[in-house]
């Protein structure tokens, strides 16, 4: 599965990630008792399978607008009852809609895990989880062993990352309760609004970008130091260099001595299409 409208073909999902195909001869099709498999179509041998919740005679698969794949009844539209769907079985690519954490009634953990290389998609050595030991956090694994944690939700945002700013493309939303333990991604804006330059729910240029004229800037290679050294003859210019850098931090969007880096400082930046301006993030 992939993004459509991105002309470099980038992956967001793959069934078969640990059992490559070896030729193309393959079919996708449901079968039952509702399961949707990926088979060789020379022997019949299935290379991978979904799993169901419950069996049932007659199953469909759908491919739902916000990149879900869904097995469901086909005699049944509630969402509650699908028989599988691939949000629970992530690959490297959390999606808005996607729940990060625990359904602590059927015991499974959607978490993501990182290609292991750019041409294999089997799993990686990397993978992230939302940690429901104690007070939930998502944190960052190689292997077994804990490489990063961006803290607590507190209600507003993760008080590992304290920079994290309201913007008006997603938010974040924490739910905690006796059978869920989730942290999600929800898009504030209309897709198809967007596709059509029309971002009167979202950020608006002053001025159209032009792809062939404007260019990306690129910020201070070295920051300064911001207090004056031990012994130093002249603290009042090297209090004046120190604002001077907090103020061209800021002007980056970094913040005065900000701990946490924007990945995207410039918020006016455009993807190469022209079209949607890409999300304010930081890690």
């Amino acid at each position: 599965m992939w993004y459509k409208e991105i002309a470099a073909k980038t992956m967001l999902w793959v069934a078969n990630r640990e059992i490559p195909l070896t030729n193309k001869s393959r079919v996708l099709k449901v079968i039952e008792p509702g399961l949707l498999v990926l088979l060789n179509d020379t022997n019949g041998v299935i290379l991978w399978s979904s799993n169901t919740s419950r069996p049932v005679k007659t199953a469909v698969a759908k491919l739902l607008d916000s990149g879900n794949l869904i097995v469901k009844d086909a005699n049944d539209d509630d969402s509650v009852n699908l028989l599988w769907e691939s949000f629970n079985y992530p690959t490297d690519t959390l999606l808005p809609g996607m729940k990060l954490g625990w359904n602590f009634i059927i015991d499974l953990e959607v978490y993501l895990s990182s290609w292991k290389s750019n041409e294999d998609p089997s799993s990686g050595d990397f993978t992230f989880h939302c940690d429901p030991t104690g007070y939930p956090q998502n944190s960052l694994k190689k292997g077994s062993v804990e490489q990063y944690k961006i803290g607590h939700w507190n209600g507003l945002h993760f008080s590992g990352t304290p920079n994290l700013r309201k913007n008006d493309i997603f938010k974040f939303e924490f739910v905690l309760k006796k059978m869920w333990c989730t942290i999600s991604m929800i898009s504030l804006t209309d897709p198809e609004a967007w596709k059509k330059a029309d971002w009167s729910n979202g950020r608006v240029r002053r001025n159209p970008l032009n792809c062939q004229t404007d260019v990306f800037l690129e910020p201070p290679k070295e920051l300064f130091p911001v207090r004056p050294p031990a012994g130093t003859r002249r603290p009042a210019l090297a209090a004046r260099v120190a604002r001077a850098v907090d103020r061209q931090l800021t002007g980056l969007g970094l913040g005065p001595l900000c701990p946490a880096l924007r990945a995207n400082p410039f918020f006016e930046v455009m993807d190469p299409f022209c079209q949607v301006a890409l999300p304010t993030s930081f890690h």
